[in-house]
């Protein structure tokens, strides 16, 4: 069983700002088809789970705790509950979960399916593949798509102490025994009679049937079952009259009490808008507690229930349309006290002799019967005249909301004066809404679950309220209710409107009510969404300071709360946090700015530093914050820059400094006001300043050629005396070499002595900068930038045409002395030959074209590329020739001196004619040294001949002279053939799709020169398609899989494989596509080999192994690329195997078989993928399992595959694992020796050898001791 876990977290989707989290889910793909309900035990939070062939019990976290098959098994409709007659033939048929119960008194999980007419098991509940009970008893619907609801509430004989499962069923009429099956019922839970009707008499009991007349025609669909209040209800939808009518949605009652089922009663419920539009399709429903705002709109108190309803329009008003439901959905909201006074009031209606019984699809309807009964309670439980009854009067309510989406399950809760209710799509979204009237609701929020997969109507809480499991096809989530952490700020928490999340003020941050300390203590110290009082900084004074000085501040804040102990504002900026206290105000508070020696120092190059000034009580968090400015008039050097700033600035022109305050800094000096200063001034802005306005020309730009000796002039603006009656200087900063020279001041304009410019760097031109400095040190302000461009005409052009071609600014001109570009002073020192734009370069030449062949048939561009090529194309239009033919060159193309486009047209006829290429510029004429040539292009083969209809395939066109021209084209009769190379003799295009199977002539077109090959056509034939692709272990799952390494053999299984010429095989890996080979063996028959995967330094686990998207590259063929479109299984990503090495150094071979162990070994590879090498001979790999391989070695020691040539006698071979093709991974795993250690004749191991010598040497020491002893004994003796 492949299931698969994910802990994915979705930051999903945004609507109102709102952000939800998906944060597990639970899928299992290859159990079953389809999840049908959804129960979560109210007491330990797991999760149960009916599905179609399966039970699965999960953790509260959605992890698989265990799993039951329930299906297929063999069976037949025409088959009863206890036996089946000996004719009817029995098939495998899938057992769909139609109920799924929790029985809490008794601790069992109770569930229904499909197969042998509808019966139920009761299972444990901490473990559900103990089936406590079994019985033979028809309860719920026998086949996929009828209805069925069940519920556990009290019923007879002792309610409340006694309970039963209420179960409404819709009749299928696909067997002789469904009559015997009641369309409602109340069974009982005891273990005597379980599952059986809970009470019976001769004629009555706790059931109610659909007559035999009306059952077959008259359809009823249980939508939503709940109790309350002593009696139980059905939603359902049916025919309004039991003759064909459209369908409408009613609510069916009956008392707990009740063993007769006298109380049974019907009332439609209407669902229906203000303009009148009925939403009468009843799709899901959810019995909750209101909040206290819906609560005290509904005239009712908190604890009572209240009824969540979606609805849907129906398809067509009339005819089978009728019981479809649209894409228009609308959610409604009853109280149940209003609902238990409409029944009241229909059953009083008929209990008083007006109207008819109704219901005469269950017993002939009469009318009703006057009674004696003074009174009919709220309580009352029916008796044995007037029923069962079927009132006319409406329960009726307005949408709160509507949609144009198709509404499938609903969920409600509450939190705090606020209701919550969570519906599910058709479309696999999670919508969340909030409730605030009976009549008006707010979405908030919209989550995708899952794109286009419906959500089940077991829309289910967690046991904690704080999480809700929304379940579709195939899949489970565990969906958080909100996320209020992911804001930040108050204005984004309380714009969310999300009913769960207010601002906690006191600790700054967006969160639920019951995480915020002290939230009940004050309306401001948790601020819920529908407020929008947020504590908010609604103006500081003053809202900038000059970084030296120190001001009080004044807040004013909108709800600040009431708070006891001190206030503080902190300055927070550049990594540094400063406080100070602050004190209370009526309007909010004020504070000192800190102390200018702990500010942090402006950046450089900036002028201010914006800090957060937030306000805070002592070592508690800000609860609000706004920006506050600190700068410095200092740090601005220019008289521009300062007056135009943002900040209260003024410039002092004398003291040429920029400053705040004026009073000390600029006495008995002339004042330029900055703009953003207050109040009248007699000078204000930049209009005032001293400054370099243009040049003498008006541009910003003054060009000098490098090497001449210039004077340079600018125009200024001048206010005060005291400025002209000093000295002024012209200062240049040429390559970072600062030159000065003395400057005049006449009128309006500076005169700076002429000085000789020049750079020693190879660039066409530099930048200089450029100031007029006075009084000393004080540059005039240059508001324009004016700067020197000093250039070499050399530079920037290295021939004549080019030369000439240059901006007039420049002055440049050709020297025919010194062969080069430059200004006519320096040719020659001005007496030179010097040809300025007005003349034509002499030499043009022609250094080469393209292409050098073409079609005679003409009409090709050829592109020419030279030097001295004109100036203008005047100047070589009608200039051009080609092998002698004139070549109309391209006007919008031309680019002056070095390159031409003409286009050369045909000889006239097929004959060989061949030329160089002329340009004649006036009287000058330049000639190309190769030749250009007219040919015949001819095409001889194609290859391949057919390829797939999509297009993709890469076609081969061989002839002669197949790269002539300049616009080479190709088709399959009208289809176009991509050009994307030609060669003399070949010519390669990719094939464009075709919208049906055909075969065409493959034509080329040569410029205006058409060909075609005749000899064969190329077949567009059908695409190929992929049936299955599969690899592993023959046992498992046939599933494409692999490894980071690649090499793993997948054998690919399909149609039409043969027409692809190099097909490939992909997988993607976080965003990044990985191909590999495919080899085609057949036309139905294709071997890959999984790619090579980089996984980088990401661990893969093999117990959860990635599933990647895959697919095929075969030509331009979409319908086999992202299989996993299509239901295939997903690449399957498992980790590398590893093999152990030997535990000895030596592994000594005593068996017919050699096992190597390891791990993950046959996750993805077959005993095919793995290759085991003993020295230069193979060993046959003849199993493979998780942790162990093994394989048979030839029948003699193998030579050691390292140096065959010098092979040592006594060298081991040595065990080398590969997996993948050409061993893509590589173990040694050590040295095998076929003979035994004690093999005299073996060579002995090294532990071995140790052995020997120390009993050599322990012998020797024996015996000279001997020795010396003898000896002794000896000189003893004599």
């Amino acid at each position: 069983m492949q299931v698969v876990l994910h802990l994915l977290v979705f930051t999903a989707l945004r609507l109102g700002g709102v952000t939800t989290t998906i944060i597990k889910t639970f899928s299992d793909d290859a159990g079953t088809e389809k999840f049908n309900h959804m129960v979560v035990d109210k007491n330990t939070g797991r999760v149960f789970v009916g599905a179609v062939n399966r039970l699965y019990q999960l953790s509260p976290d959605l992890e698989l705790v265990m799993s039951d098959m329930t299906g297929p098994h063999e069976d037949s409709p025409e088959c009863s509950v206890i036996d089946c007659p000996s004719n009817v033939v029995k098939k495998k048929t899938d057992n769909v979960n139609k109920a799924l119960v929790i029985d809490y008194t008794m601790s069992r999980l109770i569930s229904c399916g499909s197969l042998f007419q509808g019966m139920c098991s009761v299972r444990n509940l901490h473990n559900i593949s103990d089936v406590a009970q079994s019985v033979k008893e028809a309860v719920v619907a026998n086949n996929a798509t009828a209805s069925t609801v069940a519920f556990i509430a009290p019923g007879p004989p002792h309610p409340p102490v006694s309970q039963v499962m209420y179960v409404g069923v819709t009749y299928t009429g696909n067997s002789p025994y469904r009559s015997e099956v009641p369309a409602v019922s109340s069974r009982s839970l005891d273990k005597d009679k379980m599952f059986m009707i809970a009470a019976t008499a001769v004629t009555t009991g706790t059931r109610m049937f659909v007559n035999s007349l009306a059952r077959e025609r008259y359809p009823i669909n249980y939508i939503y079952g709940f109790a309350s209040e002593g009696f139980s209800y059905f939603l359902t939808t049916q025919m309004k009259y039991s003759s064909p009518s459209p369908f409408i949605s009613k609510l069916v009652r009956v008392c707990f009490d009740d063993s007769n089922y006298y109380s049974y009663t019907e009332i439609p419920i209407d669902c229906i808008s203000e303009g009148g539009k009925a939403y009468n399709l009843v799709q899901a429903g959810f019995v909750g507690k209101p909040g206290s705002d819906l609560a005290a709109d509904l005239g009712i108190t908190a604890q009572d229930d209240v009824l969540f309803a979606v609805f849907s329009e129906s398809e067509q008003n009339e005819g089978e349309g009728s019981s479809k439901p649209s894409q228009y959905s609308a959610l409604c909201v009853y109280s149940l006290k209003a609902i238990r006074r409409k029944f009241m009031q229909n059953i009083k209606t008929c209990f008083t002799g007006m109207g008819n019984r109704g219901l005469d699809f269950i017993s002939p309807s009469h009318g009703c019967i006057l009674t004696k009964l003074q009174t009919i309670g709220e309580d009352f439980c029916g008796l044995d005249v007037n029923t069962p009854l079927g009132g006319e009067t409406p329960m009726a309510a307005v949408p709160v909301v509507v949609f144009n989406h198709h509404l499938t399950a609903i969920a409600a809760t509450s939190t705090g004066d606020y209701t919550v209710v969570f519906v599910g799509t058709s479309t696999g979204h999670l919508k969340k809404i909030v409730v605030e009237s009976s009549k008006v609701a707010l979405e908030y929020g919209d989550l995708p679950v899952v794109e286009n997969s419906a959500v089940n109507q077991d829309l289910r809480f967690d046991n904690q309220l704080l999480h809700l499991y929304v379940m579709t096809e195939k899949r489970v989530s565990k969906v958080k209710v909100q996320e209020c952490n992911v804001y930040k700020s108050c204005w984004d928490c309380l714009g969310a409107k999300d009913p769960y999340c207010g601002w906690c003020s006191l600790e700054n941050k967006c969160s639920l009510r019951s995480d915020c300390q002290d939230a009940a203590k004050d309306v401001l110290y948790w601020i819920s969404y529908k407020s929008g009082r947020c504590t908010t900084i609604t103006t500081v004074t003053p809202n900038q300071l000059q970084r030296t000085t120190a001001r009080t501040l004044e807040l004013v804040i909108d709800n600040l709360p009431t708070l006891s102990g001190q206030f503080q504002c902190a300055f927070t900026a550049l990594d540094k946090s400063l406080t100070t206290n602050a004190t209370r105000k009526p309007y909010g508070v004020n504070c000192t700015t800190p102390r200018t020696d702990l500010l942090p120092s402006i950046p450089q190059g900036q002028h201010h530093f914006t800090a957060k000034l937030s306000v805070r009580m002592t070592n508690g968090p800000d609860f609000v914050a706004t920006n506050f400015t600190f700068f410095d008039c200092n740090t601005y050097s220019s008289c521009t820059q300062c007056v135009s700033s943002s900040f209260p600035c003024d410039w002092c022109v004398d003291g040429h400094r920029c400053t705040h305050d004026t009073a000390e800094n600029c006495r008995n000096d002339i004042l330029v006001t900055g703009v953003s200063r207050i109040g009248p001034s007699y000078r204000s802005g930049p209009g005032f300043c001293p400054t370099i306005n243009a040049t003498a020309g008006g541009s910003t730009e003054i060009l000098v050629s490098s090497g001449l000796k210039k004077s340079l002039r600018v125009k200024v603006h001048i206010i005060g005396q005291f400025i002209v009656q000093t000295r002024f200087v012209c200062q240049f900063n040429i390559e970072g070499r600062v030159t000065s020279v003395n400057a005049n001041l006449l009128g309006d304009t500076i005169y700076c002595e002429s000085m000789e410019f020049s750079y020693t760097s190879k660039a066409p031109n530099i930048t200089a900068t450029f100031a007029v400095i006075w009084g000393g040190s004080k540059p005039l302000d240059n508001p324009d930038n004016i700067h020197v461009v000093i250039y070499r005409c050399r530079e920037m052009a290295d021939n004549c045409g080019m030369c000439l071609a240059l901006a007039d600014k420049f002055a440049c001109g050709w020297c025919q002395v010194s062969d080069r570009c430059e200004v006519s002073e320096q040719c020659d020192r001005g007496g030179g030959v010097w040809l300025n734009r007005n003349h034509t370069c002499p030499n043009p030449e022609v250094t080469s074209f393209t292409p050098q062949l073409g079609p005679w048939e003409g009409g090709t561009n050829i592109t020419i590329e030279g030097i001295n090529l004109g100036k203008t194309y005047q100047d070589i239009y009608g200039g051009v020739e080609v092998a002698g033919l004139p070549c109309e060159p391209y006007e919008e193309l031309y680019e002056k001196t070095k390159r031409i486009v003409c286009r050369v047209d045909s000889p006239g006829t097929n004959v060989m004619r061949r030329g160089p290429v002329v340009v004649r510029v006036e009287d000058f004429r330049g000639e190309s040294k190769q030749t250009y040539e007219f040919v015949d292009p001819s095409l001889e083969s194609i290859s391949p001949k057919f390829g797939p209809r999509s297009g993709g395939t890469m076609l081969k066109i061989q002839g002669n002279y197949m790269n002539a021209g300049s616009r080479i084209q190709a088709s399959i009769d009208t289809l176009p053939c991509d050009i994307i190379s030609t060669s003399p003799n070949e010519a390669l295009c990719i094939t464009s799709a075709s919208d049906r199977q055909r075969s065409g002539k493959v034509k080329m077109k040569f410029d205006k020169g058409d060909r075609s090959y005749d000899k064969e056509l190329f077949e567009y034939v059908e695409d190929p398609t992929i049936e299955s692709a599969e690899s592993g272990v023959g046992s498992q799952l046939k599933i494409p899989k692999g490894i980071p390494a690649g090499g793993i053999l997948i054998t690919v299984t399909g149609k039409n494989l043969a027409y692809i010429q190099n097909p490939q095989m992909y997988v993607y890996y976080n965003g990044k596509m990985f191909l590999s080979k495919c080899n085609v063996r057949s036309n139905s028959l294709m071997k890959c080999y999984s790619p090579e995967i980089i996984t980088g330094s990401a661990e893969l686990d093999a117990e959860h192994p990635e599933k990647l998207e895959y697919g095929f590259k075969m030509d331009n063929v979409a319908g086999v690329q992202n299989l996993t479109r299509f239901s295939f299984h997903p690449f399957t990503l498992y980790p590398n195997p590893v093999y152990d090495k030997f535990d000895e150094e030596v592994k000594y071979y005593k068996s017919d078989y050699l096992t190597i162990n390891g791990q993950h070994l046959d996750r993805a590879c077959q005993e095919a993928d793995v290759k085991v090498k003993i020295g230069n001979a193979d060993c046959n790999v003849t199993s493979l399992s998780r942790q162990q391989l093994t394989c048979r070695p030839p029948p003699t020691q193998p030579l050691d595959s390292q140096d065959n040539q010098n092979i040592e006698p006594n060298s081991l071979p040595e065990v080398v694992v590969m997996v993948g093709a050409g061993g893509a991974l590589r173990y040694t795993i050590g040295r095998l020796s076929y003979e035994s250690p004690t093999d005299i004749n073996g060579p002995l191991s090294k532990p071995a050898m140790f052995g020997v010598i120390a009993g050599i040497l322990l012998l020797l020491l024996i015996f000279v001791a001997f020795l010396i002893a003898y000896r002794r004994k000896s000189t003893e003796s004599n």
